[in-house]
């Protein structure tokens, strides 16, 4: 059962609500790197889901990048389909990112046919009918209750939850997709500074249409000799990549007036910080407190499976409770070669 308590002081009920964050699934991902397909990499995930009242999805739950749309939905199924039984009647929030930001595409392009007066704010909650996408994964989650928030969604008064793709606006040209985007910001009619979540949509939504409708610029923009070249290009460290996402993302934080709010973003697959970290580093420019989800992909999934190893591999996620910071938590799973080998072949 999830831990779910009631506060009773004078006359104010105050429901206590436990928030597990996870970023970057990416389910369905061509190089089977998504762990979260093999039914073993999931359990601690659902262990940990066991005390919590509240899931949030944000962003990258799918790779709608690597092929068409329906692959990426048949290897998420399985996923969605046991997270209904596992988190029955609770709450899952699905933020959209960057590699499934057709999963909102849909409302977005409605919004502008109708010629919406009011801004996109931080926080839009949409109904799983806003894409066909998005009401399918909610079928399959049944009893779960399955909504939708772009760009974001706020947990507390002060924690702002957001895939984090934003940030590639800010943090240089290191690959393929980012440079389009920096291509994108000097088109006449397109924001070069943005300050507002119009201003960004207007800059990232024509590029990851672009990306998502041409498997050439796919390619292209996530080819690891395009992410070399980049680093290359800019004369950047692997450590000083890092640095330069979290500026980026800082950057982002303070344009969107966050002010100093817990900032929980995923995009980077660097998850932090954790215990011993320098928080300093993880400021924002004017005092954003950023936390990262990390990811839930195996760099060495596919090899591992080939050769058949016994292999420990890692997922993260953030926990928000009702107050304090929110934190960083691993979750470890040691799967046998052999169930390995047994999952690849089913």
């Amino acid at each position: 059962m999830a831990r779910l308590c009631v506060c009773i002081a004078g006359d104010a009920v105050h429901i206590v609500v436990r928030t597990l964050i996870v970023s970057d699934l990416h389910l369905g991902s061509a190089s089977r790197a998504d762990l979260l397909r093999v039914p073993e990499f999931r359990a601690p995930l659902f262990d940990a889901l066991r005390e919590a009242d509240r899931l949030v999805l944000l962003g990258d739950l799918l790779e709608l990048r690597d092929g068409p749309p329906h692959e990426a939905m048949k290897a998420a199924r399985p996923f969605f389909e046991e997270l209904g039984r596992a988190f029955s009647g609770r709450e899952v929030v699905i933020v959209a990112g960057n590699h499934d930001h057709a999963l909102v595409a849909p409302w977005l392009a409605r919004r502008g046919e109708l010629g919406e007066a009011d801004p996109l704010g931080l926080e839009q909650r949409l109904a799983v009918s806003a894409s066909p996408m998005l009401a399918t994964l909610a079928q399959w989650a049944e009893p779960v209750r399955l909504s939708a928030s772009y760009p974001g969604v706020w947990l507390r008064d002060d924690v702002y939850a957001t895939h984090g793709h934003y940030l590639d606006c800010h943090a240089g040209v290191t690959s393929g997709e980012r440079l389009m985007i920096a291509v994108a910001r000097r088109i006449p009619g397109r924001s070069s500074c943005p300050r507002s979540v119009d201003d960004y949509e207007s800059v990232t939504g024509p590029v990851y249409a672009r990306l998502d409708a041409f498997a050439v610029l796919r390619r292209l923009a996530y080819s690891r000799t395009a992410a070399r070249l980049g680093r290359l290009l800019t004369g950047l460290r692997g450590d000083e990549l890092v640095r330069a996402e979290r500026r980026a993302m800082g950057e982002a934080a303070a344009r969107l007036e966050l002010g100093d709010a817990y900032v929980v973003f995923g995009h980077t697959h660097r998850a932090g910080p954790f215990s011993g970290e320098d928080e300093l580093q993880w400021r924002g420019r004017l005092g954003a407190r950023l936390i990262n989800c990390g990811c839930w992909l195996g760099d060495n999934a596919v090899s591992d499976f080939a050769r058949g190893r016994t292999t420990c591999l890692r997922g993260t996620c953030v926990v928000v409770e009702d107050a304090g910071p929110p934190t960083v938590a691993s979750l470890h799973r040691r799967v046998s070669a052999t169930s390995q080998r047994k999952t690849r072949a089913a």
